[in-house]
């Protein structure tokens, strides 16, 4: 792991379990508590914090890794035709641009991005976020692996890529000032922990964004989706309606922005 990029960041990632602050180790190259009796492993600048753990979903997710570009980024007719019945929109970018139009192109801050996923929408924003610090979180390491390819090519130099649980983040209560979250929820097994823990290291009048599947917009979508969550594991019930959606998001934090757009609920709010 770059020094530089460490630096940024140095003390502030903690062990999700017993919440003791983690260092940077650059002689054995890992994250270790003070007293040295915790420690996470670093390789090839991914900081994994689900090395010893039983994962359920990472072969779902590692297993399409590389197919997910290619399928977002087909557009001849037949593919377009298929998206729109399938899915209710032919080009995901109708959703995540609005999603990330939410972010200043300028914004400086602490960023958690869960899930990054490949970094296929958010590289060009990137780009341009030069004074912010941001962490790309997912559960999947191929995903990530990805991403960091991406970025790093892309010339995207302040990001720290970490493999977690978003049930359990290795970051300090109150310490963050934007999490994003784009089609994260409906992938997330035990919702409700995920979005306590979201809201548990946003600071106050911290900022989220991001967005959702939301049930009961496109019967077809519905259908495939519930296939989904049985053969594949690729998203997961329950599915929430948009009412549904909005009122559990609001449990959490105060939403200042929601609209659907096709059978995605995009979504914008601060910490309450």
């Amino acid at each position: 792991m770059s020094k530089d990029i460490w630096t940024i960041t140095d003390g502030l990632l903690v062990d999700p379990l017993s919440g003791e602050r983690l260092f940077f180790d650059s002689k054995k190259n890992n994250l270790m508590s003070e007293n040295q009796t915790i420690t996470y492993p670093i390789k090839n600048e991914i900081i994994d914090f689900l090395s010893d753990e039983k994962l359920t979903l990472q072969p779902s997710y590692d297993k399409h890794a590389h197919s997910y570009d290619p399928w977002i980024l087909r557009t001849n007719f037949l593919v377009k035709v298929f998206k729109r019945l399938i899915w209710g929109f032919s080009n995901d970018y109708v959703y995540t641009s609005k999603v990330l139009d939410l972010i200043p192109y300028d914004y400086k801050g602490i960023i958690v991005d869960i899930p990054v996923g490949t970094g296929i929408f958010t590289t060009e924003k990137y780009k341009t976020m030069k004074g912010s610090k941001i962490f790309a979180v997912d559960y999947s390491l191929e995903m990530i692996k990805i991403a960091k390819e991406r970025f790093q090519k892309e010339g995207i130099n302040n990001v720290i890529f970490i493999r977690a649980d978003v049930c359990k983040l290795p970051f300090p209560d109150n310490s963050i000032d934007f999490l994003l979250t784009m089609s994260g929820i409906e992938s997330f097994p035990n919702k409700d922990t995920a979005l306590v823990e979201m809201n548990r290291i946003l600071k106050t009048h911290g900022k989220i964004s991001g967005c959702s599947y939301v049930r009961g917009k496109n019967l077809i979508k519905d259908f495939f989706s519930l296939m989904s969550s049985k053969v594949t594991g690729l998203v997961l019930q329950p599915f929430f309606s948009e009412k549904e959606l909005s009122q559990k998001l609001n449990e959490y934090f105060n939403l200042t922005y929601s609209k659907v757009i096709k059978t995605k609920l995009v979504f914008d709010g601060h910490k309450k």
